[in-house]
């Protein structure tokens, strides 16, 4: 999966012109010339501007997710943006119109162990219109043929043409059905709080967790216009 989007992205999306070539990875090289050469369009691809000053003085709120499986994107990266933006516009400015959880168990956009799927267009409206924060996300794992349903499959266990997105199965469904039963729910809270047992009742409801700070440390800050010193290439 990771290599299927590195390829595409490789020859047709990151070089300022197509390089057909580029999906072939034996020929890429992980050197300076090359980290060069995948920036050159950096300004316009990468969502790396920590600074949302005009965002937030219009009144805009924003929820940044990311699954801790993810097997293409590491979530390191948004941590990054996250603490480089809580540095440009300062922690309790930050905190007041974004709210960026982590979620255990899922891969890429879906998939993984983690519970899904996850409403979060139902917070973000009730924070935009009634200023109700969204301090805790709950997210349950459905009974096995509830939720999005996923297109049928082909010969041999593979997607029909057309069925993928990610290189990934893509539901006909493409939204969180309201009231599917459930097996069990956890509590998401923002970071760098995660959810810890009580020690009381049962371990599948939510509603017996609490927020816990997270003691694992990320160094990793991105800035505006310094990403390309961030992260170099023998990171």
């Amino acid at each position: 999966m990771s290599q299927g989007i590195a390829v595409s992205a490789i020859a047709y999306v990151i070089p300022s012109e197509v390089d057909e070539k580029a999906t072939d990875l034996t020929r890429f090289h992980f050197d300076d010339a090359s980290f060069a050469y995948m920036t050159e369009l950096a300004p316009l691809y990468n969502a790396e501007n920590t600074n949302l000053h005009s965002f937030h003085k219009r009144g805009g709120h924003l929820i940044l997710w990311h699954g801790l499986a993810d097997q293409s994107i590491s979530p390191l990266n948004i941590i990054a943006y996250y603490q480089g933006m809580q540095r440009e516009m300062g922690v309790e400015q930050t905190d007041s119109f974004l709210k960026f959880y982590l979620l255990p168990g899922v891969g890429h956009c879906r998939n993984g162990e983690g519970f899904l799927p996850v409403d979060f267009l139902t917070p973000l409206m009730a924070w935009t219109e009634t200023e109700t924060m969204p301090n805790t996300i709950r997210t349950e794992r459905p009974v096995l043929g509830e939720g999005p349903m996923l297109p049928p499959l082909g010969e041999h266990g593979k997607p029909t043409a057309g069925g993928q997105i990610h290189m990934a199965p893509m539901p006909n469904q493409p939204y969180a059905q309201a009231n599917v039963a459930s097996t069990a729910s956890n509590p998401v809270y923002p970071y760098p709080y995660i959810a810890q047992y009580t020690g009381t009742g049962d371990v599948k409801d939510a509603q017996n967790y609490r927020p816990v700070k997270s003691p694992v440390f990320v160094p990793m800050i991105f800035a505006s216009h310094e990403v390309t010193k961030t992260v170099p290439p023998d990171f």
